[in-house]
């Protein structure tokens, strides 16, 4: 994908420190993938909303076919 989003859910959530810097491991699993794969991006603290938690609903922003951002969903009923 050379540029767009698409909709997940956080399988599983790891931080870590490297050299002082926060980084995220996000595991999810996209929407529109029938089979469930499940996808890994590593991100930084300023590409990632506060505290990403297992099931929760998320945009995954690509570029050039790179996590490049991911935001949170709201999935309440309006």
């Amino acid at each position: 994908m050379i540029q767009g989003t698409k909709h997940a859910t956080i399988e599983r959530v790891a931080a870590i420190n490297l050299h002082g810097q926060i980084y995220f491991d996000i595991f999810y699993h996209t929407a529109d993938d029938p089979a469930g794969k499940t996808q890994a991006a590593r991100v930084g603290d300023d590409a990632i909303y506060a505290n990403p938690q297992t099931g929760d609903q998320i945009t995954v922003h690509y570029l050039m076919n790179m996590v490049m951002r991911i935001e949170r969903r709201d999935t309440r009923e309006p």
